[in-house]
């Protein structure tokens, strides 16, 4: 999710306070400082003799897993100028792996003349992070990625007056920019699927994940109401289309439905989706082919035909010598980062 003004930010939001949603006074309040962050839309351009410099604050297993590949996969020049973590030899052992510099502390000089500054720590430490930066350097000409957004407590409100002063703000909603939903995304826009009626997660990931993904089927149309039942969120969309968001998260257990005019798409990991889903006759199938237990590409099938994706990004990241989760984080993480240099 890119924050690169306040008309993109409402539409990310998760919910917009009405007459048909009961919220405490604080949940309201806290609606209302994301919809204050407003920032000015910077763009990076990067030359081979002039590439991008980012500074990464975080070493934890999010840095060495997913940020750090999806950096080093990232087609566009850049210079990682440091890690920095309040555990120094953290920092160091992170960075020998990647031939780095670990840095012992956060000062005025290597913060300056970075671009892009990348945080990844826990959420009651990144008020404290946001503060020492700001009092360190300007930040009006630099680009903040930020993995968790900072609206915890009143004791954060700080947090939404230091994004004012970023040139852009970015926060790392990378599950909706998994390499299959942008397939289901193409998909639908070519309007195969006509007018989407309904779209079903059911747990393939938590509530918040899920309702990013399905608002971006959705060309992020706003939320007029939303409501429990059982384990499942019901929303219900400006344009009159409904999505239901199942917890709990099993991930292997899962599955998303998209309903339209037309017919309707079923995606399943693992080619499970007649386990997962006995007797639902779908148009079209999205499923995942491994051979010897390693993802290939996704398969999209129908009653007489099908179509193959392949994903040279995820076969360029598994070749990365520290890489070692088998999943679609870091795909989707280059995506998140590349709106730095993209408009979105």
């Amino acid at each position: 999710m890119t924050l690169n003004n306040s008309n993109t930010l409402v539409q990310c939001l998760p919910i917009k306070p009405n007459s048909k949603i009961k919220l405490s006074w604080f949940d309201c309040f806290k609606y209302y400082l994301k919809n204050r962050v407003q920032v000015s839309h910077r763009i990076l351009h990067s030359t081979d003799q002039c590439p991008a410099k980012v500074l990464i604050i975080g070493s934890g297993q999010r840095i060495k897993h997913n940020f750090l590949p999806a950096l080093h996969c990232l087609d566009r020049p850049l210079q990682i100028t440091g890690i920095y973590s309040r555990n120094y030899q953290h920092a160091y052992a992170v960075a020998c792996q990647w031939g780095l510099k670990a840095l012992r502390d956060l000062d005025s000089g290597s913060l300056e003349e970075v671009d892009i500054i990348v945080v990844s720590i826990t959420p009651q430490n990144a008020p404290d992070i946001l503060r020492k930066i700001s009092a360190l350097t300007k930040t009006e000409n630099k680009i903040l990625i930020i993995d968790t957004p900072v609206f915890a407590g009143l004791k954060n409100i700080v947090s939404s007056y230091l994004f004012h002063q970023y040139a852009n703000v970015i926060v790392t909603e990378d599950y909706m920019n998994f390499p299959q939903f942008k397939i289901i995304r193409d998909f639908l826009q070519e309007g195969r699927l006509g007018k989407v009626k309904k779209i079903e997660i059911n747990h393939i990931d938590y509530k918040y994940h899920g309702l990013a993904l399905a608002q971006s089927l959705l060309g992020f149309l706003q939320v007029k109401s939303v409501k429990y039942q059982s384990s499942s969120l019901h929303y219900d969309l400006a344009g009159g289309e409904k999505i239901i968001v199942t917890e709990p998260y099993q991930k292997l257990e899962g599955y998303l439905m998209v309903s339209g005019e037309k017919g309707s798409l079923l995606y399943a990991a693992h080619n499970r989706f007649n386990h997962l889903v006995p007797g639902v006759d779908a148009t079209y199938v999205l499923t995942e082919h491994y051979k010897d237990n390693q993802f290939c590409s996704f398969l999209l099938t129908a009653e007489n035909s099908s179509e193959s994706f392949s994903a040279e990004l995820f076969k360029r990241i598994c070749s990365l010598k520290q890489y070692q989760q088998d999943d679609f984080k870091t795909m989707g993480l280059v995506e998140v980062i590349d709106s730095a240099f993209t408009c979105i």
